[in-house]
């Protein structure tokens, strides 16, 4: 079983310097599992642990059955891939790839044959007798992810394995590392700073923030329930929109106050909210797809001036500023809306597509419930 338990691991370094701080989770055997947040909040910092890299300052680290916190990095069956390949220059594709089976004595058609299979999987075979300056970024990362492939280890690691290729060939070896998981049947464990690439690849996703874990789920559970105003914040593009307000009850019912007014909320929201919050601060979240331009006087509606446009092609973002809001908010709009600097539009908002969090905690209020399980394809 290739599965990976965390349990209570922390890491202090000197000057009591906390970068984790006791965090625990569970690895499934076979999982795509994706660490994600900002730099400096310890998704790096952990994998390494896992790796064997760093010593663990506390909590114990199993990988299958065993506990690893005091095994070398090379007795933990795992593979890691590093964003700068770590190629050696004067050999061949050939023996970069054969060099952790050379290390280990293993005889040589051995070494043949699994160096073939995986430059096969990865379609390398015509570049065994080059060296890697004769290659592309994107070959030269195929090569060190088939070094690790040789190796048939338990669990990969991979820390921001594409974060030295332009935009285009990261596109395309997100699907090929997605593909590689499957065909390969085994436990991923990947490390990026880019919420795009943690969406579009991990069956699960740890969200960190400050060297802690802020929500584990699927890509859907995260973008659709954060359980926080940071993982709200830090999942989907553009960010989700956030206000500092007051949520206040009517005679309609629930609203939060925008622009002086009472916006009411949708009764499917309404019926999920923490009762306790009424008359309290809280922050106000809105994405800017859940945004639509309106001509008529309607309820649910703000009135604003635009700040700045971004044409997308496909959609246009619309900047503007609101009382309480940290930053301009955006608005997500169809392209053929014409909107101009300094128009005065009126944008009505979704309030059954909208989120709560208190705050003081920043913590949800609205209690939903996570309908989306984790699903792992082979």
């Amino acid at each position: 079983m290739s599965t990976v338990s965390l349990q209570k691991i922390k890491k202090v370094y000197d000057k009591d310097v906390v970068a984790v701080k006791e965090i625990d989770l569970e690895i499934k055997d076979k999982e795509f599992l994706v660490f994600v947040g900002p730099s400096g909040c310890g998704k790096s910092t952990t994998l390494r642990m896992i790796a064997g890299l760093e010593e663990i300052s506390g909590g114990r680290l199993y990988i299958g059955e065993d506990i690893v916190n005091y095994v070398e990095s090379k007795d933990r069956d795992i593979a890691m891939v590093f964003q700068n390949y770590a190629l050696y220059p004067h050999m061949t594709i050939f023996d970069n790839m054969a060099f952790p089976l050379k290390m280990q004595k293993m005889a040589k058609n051995d070494i043949k044959q699994r160096v073939e299979k995986a430059a096969k999987i990865l379609q390398l075979e015509d570049y065994l007798k080059r060296k890697p300056a004769a290659l592309s970024g994107g070959q030269r990362q195929r090569v060190a992810l088939g070094r690790a492939i040789v190796r048939n280890p338990k669990v990969f690691l991979l820390d921001e394995p594409l974060s030295n290729l332009d935009a285009k060939l990261r596109v395309a070896m997100r699907s090929e590392i997605v593909k590689l998981h499957r065909q390969l049947g085994t436990t991923f464990v990947y490390v990026t700073h880019d919420q795009t690439e943690a969406m579009t690849m991990g069956d699960r996703i740890v969200v960190m923030n400050a060297g802690k874990i802020e929500q584990v789920d699927t890509p859907e559970n995260l973008y659709n329930y954060p359980k926080t105003k940071f993982v709200a914040e830090f999942i989907g593009s553009p960010q989700m929109n956030i206000l500092k307000t007051k949520l206040v009850a009517t005679e309609e019912g629930l609203a939060v106050m925008i622009q002086q007014k009472p916006v009411l909320l949708g009764k499917a929201i309404e019926k999920k909210i923490n009762r306790d919050s009424v008359g309290k601060e809280i922050y106000f979240g809105i994405r800017p797809e859940t945004f639509t331009i309106e001509t008529a006087s309607k309820n649910n509606t703000i009135d604003v001036y635009v700040d700045n446009i971004e044409r997308m092609g496909s959609d246009t973002h619309v900047f503007f500023e609101v009382e309480g809001a940290e930053k301009e908010l955006v608005a997500r709009i169809e392209p053929y809306y014409q909107v101009s600097y300094g128009d005065a539009i009126r944008l009505s908002l979704n309030m059954n597509e909208v989120y709560l969090f208190d705050a003081e905690t920043e913590l949800t209020l609205i209690q939903k419930e996570s309908i989306i399980e984790t699903t792992m394809v082979y």
